[in-house]
């Protein structure tokens, strides 16, 4: 069977590299890539119940870029930096609003979330530069907004007092904030926060790819070959990064919100120990027994799921024309 990748260039792949990019099509009725990381955390059967509908999850990054996928998604935007407006000039905060919150629409990509509410702080500017004070006023914002969830990937390497503060008045408020938990195996702040969700990276064989992070680190999610929409407004593989780990466990969290809310459940959440009991239970157990400083506590995913070698088989030349070999690799390297 032939796919066809919908972007702007047009790009024919054999079965088996679909498989390998993740890409599948039809699971509901949409032309929406699904790749590897929502198939392997089961999402498929859980938006059957849940798609975070009512839940607000708040981005602070570099903006966001307009795209067909966040079409009725964004509900508010705030800019805090020096540039002029909303769009996104580093490619990193669409990527992740894409993996929280892309829409269903037969275009594009499909959020772990496809139905949350976006709310977006753009904090950082083209240079990845931030002001540690336009953190502050993008938490202190998304308070305001009375937001479920606040999704954080910027990483800092020293301490500060006023970020600290704000995120204990979202966590007073049963607010969750949820936080990468950096690339360079030394946890970050604000995910080395006691009050905060960090997150580290796996890729498709459920291995660290952030490495040993040690006392604080929560949990571990997808954060390698992973599909959303960059700056440009086209698809966009993501090679790796606990930032875009952290998002999914955003977006995983507020379909766990959703579902709670909707029916009625013995054990609440109420606040953000009670998620981290919920994703502990649902937690695919990854390194040593229990908690560990590479995994956390494991992968908030289904705890039945199988890996086979047919989902994770490395894409291999002779499986493409060797035209569409050279599209394959170009389109991957100007991505």
């Amino acid at each position: 069977m032939i796919y066809k990748l919908p972007d702007y260039k047009s790009l024919e792949v054999s079965e088996k590299v679909a498989d390998y990019l993740g890409i599948k099509r039809n699971l509901l009725n949409t032309d929406d890539i699904i790749d590897w990381s929502k198939q392997i955390a089961n999402l498929p059967k859980v938006w059957q119940q849940t798609k975070g509908e009512g839940i607000k999850i708040a981005i602070l990054d570099s903006g966001i870029t307009e795209h067909a996928d966040f079409d009725g998604a964004i509900k508010g935007c705030v800019n805090y930096t020096r540039e002029p407006d909303m769009t996104d000039n580093e490619n990193h905060g669409t990527l992740i609003a894409g993996i929280v919150g892309a829409r269903i629409n037969n275009t594009g990509v499909l959020g772990v979330a496809p139905k949350c509410d976006l709310y977006i702080a753009k904090v950082m500017d083209a240079n990845k530069n931030y002001d540690t004070e336009h953190v502050v006023q993008g938490l202190e914002w998304a308070l305001k907004k009375d937001v479920d969830i606040v999704s954080i990937s910027l990483g800092m390497t020293e301490y500060h007092q006023g970020i600290h503060d704000a995120i204990k008045d979202l966590v007073s408020a049963n607010k969750h904030v949820i936080c990468s938990a950096g690339n360079d195996r030394k946890l970050t702040f604000p995910a080395s926060l006691p009050e905060t969700i960090a997150v580290g990276s796996i890729g498709k064989y459920l291995i660290s790819r952030s490495g040993y992070l040690g006392c604080g680190l929560d949990f571990v999610a997808p954060g390698v070959g992973l599909w959303s929409i960059n700056r440009f407004a086209r698809l966009h593989y993501i090679q790796s990064g606990t930032s875009f780990a952290a998002p999914f466990i955003a977006a995983l969290s507020a379909l766990i919100l959703s579902k709670h809310r909707k029916t009625t459940s013995r054990t609440e959440v109420k606040d953000t120990a009670d998620l981290k009991d919920h994703l502990k239970k649902m937690s695919l157990d990854l390194g040593g027994v229990g908690w560990d400083g590479i995994y956390g506590y494991g992968f908030p995913g289904h705890k039945s799921v199988q890996i086979e070698s047919e989902f994770v088989s490395l894409l291999d030349p002779k499986d493409l024309t060797p035209k569409g070999y050279k599209k394959l690799m170009k389109y991957l390297s100007h991505t």
